[in-house]
């Protein structure tokens, strides 16, 4: 995967972090000889239980009020497939949590 699209990625998830009042923002990276595997986590307002098994959904936004096309992380979640890679949600008590994974190169 180019650095680019993970950027593309990671720009995401730290944009959706801000717009739900997260103050900090972590990752942390593992290598598992075959693939890395990168967690992204914040401290902002957690995902509602109805809305975990969406978010990846085409057009599923929260935001539709203030602009919002719902296409974000699906777009993410394709852009991960496309290269090898995945990304999922993590259950976490607080906040919102991924992991992605990119196949080494």
């Amino acid at each position: 995967m180019s650095g680019e699209k993970a950027l593309m990625v990671l720009s995401h998830l730290a944009d959706n972090a801000i717009r739900h009042h997260a103050r900090t923002i972590r990752l942390e990276a593992h290598d598992e000889r075959t693939m890395l595997r990168l967690t992204v986590s914040n401290d902002g307002e957690p995902i509602s239980a109805p809305n975990r098994d969406r978010i990846f959904d085409a057009f599923f936004t929260t935001r539709r009020d203030s602009g919002g096309t719902g296409m974000g992380l699906a777009i993410a979640r394709a852009v991960m497939a496309s290269h090898g890679g995945s990304i999922r949600l993590l259950p976490t008590g607080d906040g919102a949590a991924f992991e992605l994974q990119f196949p080494a190169a």
